[in-house]
């Protein structure tokens, strides 16, 4: 695969031609999961997620939530959560002008889970970016991914 896309790439050069990218667009995302064992009938209990662009805080409670529950500190977040599993998905997490200007995922992410002020859980945890999605074929733009974090309190 790599010796047929670098001599396409260098009969290109050689013949002069352009690269044509289509206009299709795509969205990253990062998903924290976080398997638990937590009493949610004492809630509620407190998730914070920093990444290196936002801090996110969000409250998980006695009532299983849907995809309308969100958290507070970024706008395109979703949190849901069951008895055994909550799940934080931020969309078009990774792009930044300043700070991330290539959009690429990041490494890790830390998360804190509190109830009432007590601290019960803390960790930086790993991001697997998965592989990137080019839908305009490689060495077009954008590049999105579809990252996890997966963590077991």
């Amino acid at each position: 695969m790599r010796t047929t896309v670098t001599l396409a790439a260098l009969a290109c050069l050689l013949t002069a031609c352009s690269l044509e990218c289509t206009l299709v667009d795509c969205t990253s995302t990062l998903e924290v999961r976080l398997s638990h064992d937590l009493d949610l009938a004492s809630g509620p209990y407190q998730v914070e997620i920093t990444t290196p662009q936002q801090e996110l805080r969000c409250s998980v409670g006695p009532e299983p939530a849907d995809d309308m529950a969100s958290c507070f500190g970024y706008r395109f977040a979703t949190l849901r959560w069951d008895e055994a599993t909550v799940v934080v998905t931020l969309t078009d997490p990774f792009g930044d002008a300043e700070l991330n200007p290539d959009g690429a995922p990041f490494e890790s992410v830390d998360v804190t889970v509190s109830q009432g002020g007590t601290e019960l859980w803390r960790e930086t945890v790993a991001v697997d970016a998965g592989e990137p999605n080019m839908p305009n074929g490689p060495g077009c733009a954008p590049t999105c991914w579809s990252a996890v974090a997966s963590e077991s309190l």
